[in-house]
């Protein structure tokens, strides 16, 4: 799957520290946040099922949305 593209390693240098003032800044938890950093770096939509998550985790990163049919978390 790497060879052919279908999965791409992100590497570790800088997310884990942006995951971290992620974190203080969403006021949320870190491994949450590693999530967050991560779909930054590669400027992609995170999508969750956790309303918590998508509520905090918008002042770290405005591009998150709630999973559809998700009613309550």
């Amino acid at each position: 799957m790497l060879q052919r593209r279908i999965v791409e390693l992100i590497p570790d240098a800088g997310v884990f520290e942006e995951a971290v003032q992620m974190a203080f800044q969403a006021r949320h938890t870190l491994a949450d946040c590693l999530y967050l950093a991560a779909a930054k770096r590669i400027n992609a939509p995170l999508i969750t099922a956790d309303g918590p998550m998508r509520d905090r985790g918008t002042r770290a990163y405005g591009n998150i949305s709630i999973l559809g049919g998700v009613t309550s978390n």
